[in-house]
């Protein structure tokens, strides 16, 4: 509109030149040349406003600063697409998921956990969460023989906690005195993630988002810089494959947590180690990451038992998850360890203060030496309720 206003001022100049030049035009003369510069306005406005009824152009570079401005709001997200499209999609886009476990890649073979129906074409468009591991070709049948896929957390249906009380008067905070103890932060279970709506399945992010924002205390930028806690669970739900149906497999786990400390070039500072059920003796590199898996010595009920988490989250100083079995609603529920004592109660148990994602609280309760965790309390303060431990992962430093 400027423009258009320079040349009618401009044009007005004319008219005067004209008139002062030579003997005063006619009225029809000067008629005929105000059409003509209206015109040549209307043009311009065509060429500079994009016609008439159309927005300005300051208003059109306004609402494209606007769009650059909510797709750098996702740049991460289309970084990891962009990581994912890279693998050679011309090659092995269509392939069945079930038939194409080692497809070769620049950067190294695909070990594809399977999942019927679906193809990698699938995986990479979004319409479901896969788990690809990018492991070498030696290294592909290991990850496989090493750790099952049998574990699905965390069912955990309208609400139903494993842990119906606790030993403390106050659920929200710390009441007793421990021998070690680690203030990690609280995570909700229960929060409208992007991937999975419902938070019924998503302890295992929920207790590895703490993990991720623990570590970042000590190693800078471990958080990949995003501002909460919130965002770093809610990425990891789609790392680890975590789905409203199914929650998360041991493999999903070790996949989406491998992954991240890749992606924040601390893989080769950065250990993982799985013992338990469902877990072989060894170890693979993935993702740049050595992760270790031991075997439960117990029996199938106890395959773990309370010397073995002192050992990981006391004397090694590890970030550690507990897998146990949910007495209540079935299946299995993934928790964190706060705080801990390696000198036995009046019980004979261990006294455990435990980040429960699903009540969203700090349960303090105890464990027993075979390694059952107590989850309800009678009235006179005796374990009515305890539940097994299957497994302990923890994530650490090398050398912590």
């Amino acid at each position: 509109m400027r423009t258009a206003l320079a040349v009618v001022i401009v044009s007005i100049l004319v008219i005067g030149i004209v008139i002062a030049a030579s003997d005063v035009p006619s009225l029809e003369q000067v008629w005929k040349f105000v059409q003509k510069l209206d015109k040549r306005v209307d043009a311009l406005d065509k060429i500079v406003l994009g016609g008439k009824g159309k927005p300005s152009l300051v208003e059109r570079v306004a609402a494209l600063e606007k769009e650059v401005a909510e797709l750098k709001e996702n740049v991460s997200d289309l970084k990891i697409d962009v990581e994912i499209l890279q693998l050679q999609l011309t090659s092995i886009n269509a392939l069945p998921i079930e038939t194409a476990r080692r497809a070769h890649t620049e950067f190294g073979d695909l070990a594809i956990v399977e999942h019927s129906g679906l193809t990698i074409g699938d995986y990479l468009a979004g319409d479901v969460i896969g788990e690809i591991i990018i492991v070498s070709d030696e290294r592909v049948g290991e990850f496989e023989s090493l750790f099952t896929d049998r574990f699905y957390e965390c069912n955990i249906v309208g609400h139903q906690s494993p842990f119906v009380n606790d030993r403390s008067p106050n659920s929200t905070g710390i009441t007793r005195n421990y021998t070690h103890m680690k203030n990690i932060s609280v995570v909700s279970q229960h929060q409208n993630w992007t991937a999975v709506r419902s938070g019924n399945k998503s302890c295992v992010p929920a207790v590895s988002g703490s993990a991720i924002e623990f570590w970042n205390r000590t190693l800078s930028s471990f958080t990949r810089n995003m501002s909460s806690l919130f965002n770093i669970t809610d990425r990891l739900h789609r790392m680890m494959g975590t789905t409203a149906e199914n929650g998360t497999t041991l493999r999903g786990f070790i996949v989406g947590i491998t992954t991240w400390i890749n992606r924040t070039s601390y893989a080769k500072n950065m250990t993982v180690k799985i013992r338990g059920a469902g877990v072989s003796n060894g170890s693979s590199v993935i993702s740049g990451v050595n992760v270790s898996g031991t075997e439960g010595t117990g029996d199938a009920f106890n395959p773990v038992n309370a010397q073995m988490i002192i050992e990981e989250f006391i004397t090694k100083n590890e970030f550690v998850i507990i897998i146990i079995e949910n007495p209540f609603a079935g299946g299995f529920h993934a928790i964190a360890i706060h705080s801990m004592s390696n000198v036995p109660n009046e019980r004979g148990n261990y006294d455990v203060a435990v980040m429960d994602p699903e009540s969203g609280e700090i349960i303090e309760t105890e464990i027993e030496p075979d390694g059952s965790i107590c989850t309800e309390y009678d009235e006179q303060g005796n374990c009515k309720t305890a539940a097994d431990i299957q497994q302990i992962r923890s994530i650490s430093m090398i050398g912590s």
